[in-house]
């Protein structure tokens, strides 16, 4: 009896054994997907956003004769790249300001300020991404 005994506690010593790295196994699983979750929120959550000038915006093309608008051609580079998440406000030194992205209309109001100032506020932030990660923000 004794014996049997002793097989059975070897052999569940040799099944915890098992059974301890079978869940370090899956901890690590676990790390890496949390990893690859946050990695794949990140992106999803990035926008972009420039303000120019009219001038500015005409001499990338991106502004073209009777006030025609093509985003394709806006500069990369000029971008400041945000979380959507987060980005609620922003302010922009000129008293005149024209969104040329598409965004919903009831998604964000514009401050204007006496000192030639004016802030962008988005108050519904899915609603105002929804349509594009670009925002694009021309001033006079």
């Amino acid at each position: 009896e004794l014996s049997n005994k002793n097989k059975r506690i070897k052999t569940l010593e040799t099944t915890v054994t098992h059974m301890s790295g079978e869940i370090e196994k899956l901890t690590e699983e676990a790390v890496q997907l949390e990893t690859v979750l946050q990695v794949q929120t990140d992106y999803i959550n990035k926008g972009y956003f420039w303000i120019a000038s009219k001038k500015e915006m005409q001499n990338y093309g991106v502004v073209k004769r009777f006030s025609k608008v093509d985003l394709s051609s806006a500069p990369v580079s000029e971008f400041v790249e945000v979380d959507i998440r987060n980005f609620t406000e922003v302010s922009i030194s000129s008293p005149i300001v024209k969104i040329l992205s598409p965004v919903p209309a009831n998604s964000y109001y514009i401050e204007n300020y006496n000192d030639g100032t004016s802030v962008l506020k988005i108050t519904n932030p899915n609603s105002f991404w929804s349509l594009s990660s670009y925002l694009v923000i021309q001033t006079k």
